[in-house]
Order: structure tokens, then sequence, then C-alpha cells
């Protein structure tokens, strides 16, 4: 399974612009190219979380926050044109939830946490999705995959 590793920034551009320096963090500039590796072992690709905190530059086109890749799927986690949006594609759309609700303050920081389950019954429950502790409930698209469906996570 791919794992997307960031380019780290430097604690002086960081203290530069006056923000907080936090051990451990990273940041991602408008074109940062990430790299890519592959596990040797699947793990559980049914069950999964993603966290993470995202601030806005610009909102037009999309803005990857994770994206697992393995032969032909590809399952992206991304701001696409301000709309949060989670899908998963192997040659056709399997599932895809892009929000109703746009994300374009360009001065917010957004907690955004994906949580998949893909072995409860309940299709409603299999996605949650959460930005800034707020579910996301309103989605342009619902398709949801069956259950114990596996990702390329």
């Amino acid at each position: 399974m791919p794992v997307v590793v960031p380019n780290f920034a430097s604690s002086t551009e960081d203290r530069a612009s006056g923000a907080q320096v936090i051990e451990g963090s990273v940041k991602f500039e408008n074109k940062s190219r990430l790299q890519r590796t592959t596990s040797s072992t699947d793990g559980n690709r049914r069950v999964y979380t993603f966290s993470a905190w995202y601030k806005p530059s610009e909102y037009d086109g999309s803005r990857y926050l994770f994206d697992a890749k393995g032969g032909t799927e590809e399952n992206p986690i991304a701001f696409d044109s301000g709309r949060l949006r989670h899908n998963y594609w192997n040659g056709s759309d399997v599932w895809d939830r892009t929000s109703t609700r746009y994300f374009r303050d360009l001065n917010a920081w957004y907690h955004v946490v994906v949580s998949v389950d893909m072995t409860l019954s309940n299709q409603d429950d299999r996605f949650k999705t959460y930005v800034n502790n707020e579910r996301i409930t309103d989605f342009t698209n619902t398709s949801r995959p069956s259950q114990n469906y596996e990702s390329a996570i």
C-alpha cells in the first residue's frame, strides 16, 4: 500500500512568517512533489481513519490531502474547488462522496477526519466525515460500496 511522505518545511521559513512551529509538523507548498513508497503488506483495507489539519492557500482545482494508489485503484481525500471529496476509483467510480458545503475561507484552518469502516451493516455509518468536529452528512453524490469492500488504502 502506498504511503505519502511530504517535503518538510524549514523552521526558519515558518518563524519568518510569524507562525508557530510545531515539532514534527509538515508544510505542503502548493506545488510540492510528494514521494510515494510501497509497503510489503496490505494491512486492513476495510477499516481506516485519516486525520489532518489543512489551511487552503487557494480553492480552485484539487488539493489532495491523501491519495492511496495501487494498480488501477485510486483512493483520494481532497478538497476539490473548495468542497471536501473522498472517493474510490478502479476504472469506474465505486464510490464518490463530495460535500455540498464549501470550505473556502483562506484564513481558516480545517481539521479533517475521515473514518471508514466497511464492516458495518448500516451504509450511512460506513463513512463518517468531520470538519472541525462537525459531521458532514450532505453530499452531492452518495454512492457507497457494498459491505466488507476493500479499498486501495
